[in-house]
């Protein structure tokens, strides 16, 4: 069924939702109520349940009746006091579904509600900006001197990345571990953002050549989207694997700005025994925002799951000119924890054939320059992964990173304030 309220920022997967796993049972048997059978898929690692339902063609004629209905009780004021009432005008009928679900659960039970969310969409949308001029694109760079230096840092530490498809860069051959199912698969021509994990481990290895990387593909190659379902899923498959430093070059908004259930679950699984770095999204510049068609105020959002409390979130410095700053399209924001380079920054990219969306096909050597948090973000997994002590915790590299930065305040890595 068509989801006919796409938010600006909040995109979101309309016939799927998401509940906490020992209470799918309970939600699948009230759905029928609203003649409506919901297919579970079960993700005992994450304590979840994805559920479809399967939509009539008269789902949103009684989905919105039932809406109706509720907003008539004489209990209504009593369940919104810890549930708020559904938005006015256009709302899909996943909405419509969950609102009831929760108003019967808060009104038999006393203001309990079971958990669940939305399946929202995740991507680099915004996080290198991919839809502006040619700024906004990557550009075709020569070979930076770094790529050639001989360093020790990161030997015997891995990273995990989150991202699309890993371009096999001959760079990066010998330093990550991937399924043939996470690796780019030969294009003429490539999609411009095929090369986003690439980039961003390219920026990881910069600072740390010996890091082990270990990728998997949650975006498609196409767009950089998918889903928090994928993404928390994948995310706690890196439990017990060894990774200490965890880099999500990629988030999401929501409409009310609270933390997306499913990603929030994933962070606190995986919080305790690994570092979450995470780009800060790039909606900080309104001017920017305007011109991209987002509602204003845009720049006030949180980006998850940067904005969690448990993520180190980055947001981007410039510094082209020697003098390092903010760039304005970082956003600037209390939650954000660190900033680093993250324009015109140079990265191992795709070979070959590439489509620039505002400049068509051009011919790329395996290096671009890119601007975006995401990379920033790279960078900062990297400082890390080249302080950490093999086999031991991160969180002393996270102290030894803050401490260079306060000594050093005027560097490509700093502390964000506000």
């Amino acid at each position: 069924m068509p989801n006919d309220n796409q938010h600006a920022l909040d995109t979101y997967r309309p016939d799927e939702f998401v509940v906490a796993l020992p209470y799918a049972p309970t939600i699948i048997d009230r759905a029928r109520e609203f003649n409506l059978t919901c297919d579970p898929v079960d993700s005992p690692a994450l304590g979840l349940t994805l559920l479809t339902p399967a939509w009539r063609d008269d789902s949103a004629a009684v989905l919105r009746a039932a809406v109706d209905e509720r907003l008539t009780r004489a209990d209504r004021d009593r369940v919104f006091s810890v549930l708020p009432p559904p938005r006015q005008g256009l709302r899909a009928p996943l909405e419509d579904l969950m609102f009831c679900l929760r108003y019967d659960f808060a009104a038999d039970y006393g203001g309990w509600l079971p958990p669940m969310g939305k399946n929202r969409d995740v991507g680099v949308i915004g996080v290198p900006h991919v839809d502006g001029g040619a700024l906004r694109d990557p550009e075709g760079a020569y070979r930076p001197a770094w790529a050639d230096e001989d360093k020790a840092g990161g030997a015997g530490v891995r990273v995990g990345i989150l991202d699309t498809g890993l371009y096999q860069h001959p760079d990066l051959a010998g330093g990550y571990l991937a399924n043939r199912s996470d690796l780019v698969e030969p294009k003429d021509p490539y999609k411009h953002l095929a090369g986003h994990a690439a980039f961003v481990a390219g920026l990881v290895r910069r600072a740390a050549p010996r890091v082990e990387l270990d990728v998997k593909q949650v975006l498609d190659n196409d767009r950089a989207t998918g889903t928090v379902w994928d993404l928390a899923r994948r995310m706690v498959e890196f439990r017990d694997s060894g990774v200490r430093i965890l880099n999500l070059s990629l988030g999401c908004y929501t409409a009310d700005g609270d933390p997306p259930f499913v990603l929030a679950r994933a962070v606190r699984l995986l919080a305790p025994d690994m570092v979450i770095v995470a780009a800060a999204g790039n909606h900080g510049d309104p001017r920017e925002n305007a011109d991209r068609g987002l509602p204003a105020g845009s720049e006030q959002r949180p980006f998850w799951p940067a904005a969690f409390e448990d993520v180190l979130a980055v947001g981007a410095l410039t510094g082209g000119d020697g003098a390092w700053r903010e760039v304005e399209f970082s956003p600037h924001l209390p939650w954000v924890t660190m900033l680093a380079e993250g324009d015109g920054v140079v990265s191992t990219y795709l070979e070959g054939e590439v489509e620039i969306p505002t400049r068509g096909t051009e011919q790329f050597g395996g290096w671009a320059r890119w601007a975006g948090t995401s990379f920033a973000a790279g960078v900062i997994s990297g400082e890390l992964a080249a302080l950490a002590e093999p086999g031991g915790s991160p969180l002393p590299a996270v102290r030894l990173l803050q401490e260079r930065a306060r000594r050093h305040p005027d560097g490509p890595v700093r502390l964000f304030e506000m």
